[in-house]
């Protein structure tokens, strides 16, 4: 008998329509699970409600609260399926993947149309998840994230739409594996697999797009609430304007963490393709640190657990550029 717990921490899963004709928190743990009808497999699910709230409420010293939470259960339970808010899904499931040992299967989904509409999407998500959360190979795969009867690895999943019901995907990778009769299939196992020992989960770090004539003045506002770390989200294969190089450089003199990304949604930074002032080769050369295959929102997260564990600009730098084989801290 696989034993599961269900931590509901709101979101558009937990929602149905209230007194003003829009959706509002209304589900706690055990009306969740009693919608998500024939779960049975060998499989024995006991339910929490952790917190009832839209996520886009939600802190990263929150989800290290429930990494907390999670490995208490580890005893106790053989995986965890966490019910959450779709907006920062992948933020809570990424952050999860960095700190959670994978010695308990942990499992993240959620729903995009809410309970009180024809089509809710929730119980079928919510079933899918505890089947993937109880079979034996999860709990060497990291965090996963459910959703559409898909299993993706945190690290690679996005939202990818508004409102679609498949709207999460890994674009370049596809998925792990999907649930198909009440089974996993699995397809592939993740390749990275990191675990940092953070301590918290509380460091300022500013996000930066790029566009077509950006300049440094976000920068030098963001250097003004002296920010522990910056991403900057870049063009193509590593590239800004040459007019956001002086705030580039004053970020990196204050001693802060220069992360850079891509706009694009898959593939990963060029390192010695281009030489022109603002191309990856002078960026590189400058200090800032490439996010090799990372979306922005990913990078933020992995930047903000590496400063939670401690970590220097050097241990930072091989972090991000050094890809890490399986179970390797």
């Amino acid at each position: 008998m696989k034993r599961i717990r269900l931590i509901a921490m709101g979101g558009t899963i937990s929602m149905e329509t209230g007194d003003s004709g829009l959706a509002v928190p209304a589900l706690d743990a055990e009306r969740l699970a009693a919608a998500a009808t024939g779960i049975d497999r060998g499989i024995s699910l006991t339910v929490g409600t952790w917190k009832q709230v839209p996520s886009p409420w939600l802190r990263p010293q929150d989800i290290l609260d429930l990494a907390h939470e999670i490995e208490a259960l580890s005893a106790d339970y053989d995986g965890v399926v966490i019910s959450h808010g779709t907006d920062t899904l992948e933020e809570t499931a990424y952050f999860l993947d960095l700190i959670v040992a994978p010695r308990i299967a942990t499992v993240v989904t959620g729903a995009q149309r809410h309970h009180s509409v024809v089509g809710g999407d929730g119980p079928r998500n919510l079933k899918d998840a505890v089947i993937t959360a109880a079979d034996d190979e999860s709990s060497g795969a990291g965090a996963l994230v459910v959703f559409c009867s898909q299993i993706h690895a945190a690290r690679d999943v996005i939202k990818t739409h508004t409102q679609h019901l498949d709207a999460f995907k890994s674009l370049e990778a596809g998925p792990l594996g999907a649930v198909e009769e009440d089974r996993v299939i699995w397809l592939r196992k993740p390749v990275i697999l990191e675990k940092y020992p953070v301590t918290r989960l509380d460091s300022r770090v500013e996000v930066v797009f790029t566009c077509m004539g950006s300049d440094s003045s976000l920068l030098e506002a963001v250097l003004a609430t002296r920010p522990d770390g910056v991403v900057i989200q870049g063009l193509g294969g590593g590239h800004v304007p040459p007019a956001m190089i002086p705030g580039i450089r004053r970020v990196l003199d204050s001693g802060a963490p220069v992360i850079l990304t891509s706009r694009c949604f898959a593939g990963r930074l060029l390192h010695r393709t281009y030489g022109y002032e603002g191309s990856e080769t002078h960026l590189h050369d400058m200090g800032v640190i490439f996010a090799d295959g990372l979306s922005t929102t990913k990078a933020r997260v992995k930047l903000i657990t590496l400063l939670g564990a401690g970590y220097d600009i050097g241990r930072i730098r091989e972090s991000f550029e050094c890809q890490r084989p399986l179970h390797k801290s």
